[in-house]
């Protein structure tokens, strides 16, 4: 089941063509990783690039966000969702090398798989 945080990320930041499907796919316990692996290469063209504050890498990421509160984490360890700190889901974030999602409120962060491009994650505000 989509949660709502899940849905507003959705709806809020994703491009419309892509909505339908990642909703599928997300609302699918046997499909949430396909969802989730949709964001491992060209991520710009599953996000709504108005949205797009900042492509950083993880020094940068540290750096210029400050952000509190609880997040929803989805990563492959993490498939099913899970709330916890920003701290510690940039703490995740920064061990995979493969897709991350945290989403916040009006905030989220997408990490695509590590490849050679340095700056491999996005940040979006709404």
């Amino acid at each position: 089941m989509v949660n709502d945080l899940e849905l507003n990320f959705i709806n809020d930041f994703i491009v419309k063509e892509k909505k339908d499907r990642l909703i599928h796919e997300f609302s699918n316990p046997k499909k949430r990783k396909n969802a989730l692996m949709r964001f491992s290469h060209n991520v710009e063209n599953i996000v709504n690039n108005r949205f797009i504050h900042n492509k950083c890498n993880i020094d940068n990421l540290i750096k210029s966000v400050v952000l509190t509160g609880d997040v929803l984490l989805i990563s492959l360890d993490k498939i099913n969702g899970e709330t916890c700190s920003y701290k510690e889901a940039i703490n995740h974030l920064n061990e995979q090398y493969m897709p991350v999602i945290i989403i916040g409120q009006n905030t989220a962060i997408i990490k695509s798989e590590n490849e050679d491009e340095k700056d491999n994650i996005l940040i979006l505000t709404k």
